[in-house]
């Protein structure tokens, strides 16, 4: 079984995460729409990263 991640860099925050992740797709606005409305609801900035990247289906395969 093959599962979805996102990796945060070094340093960086879980909201640039999923904006770096997204970009590479061309769903950048989209994805910071959805962190920003995962984070309004009290969702954690982690689990608000992976909703927002899984949402706009931009997560990686993990190894």
């Amino acid at each position: 079984m093959v599962g979805l991640a996102i990796k945060r860099l070094e340093g960086e925050t879980w909201r640039d995460c999923a904006a770096r992740i997204a970009r590479k797709n061309g769903l950048e606005l989209e994805v910071m729409v959805a962190f920003d409305e995962a984070i309004k609801r009290g969702v954690p900035d982690d689990e608000a990263a992976w909703e927002a990247c899984y949402e706009w289906d931009v997560c990686d395969l993990a190894p």
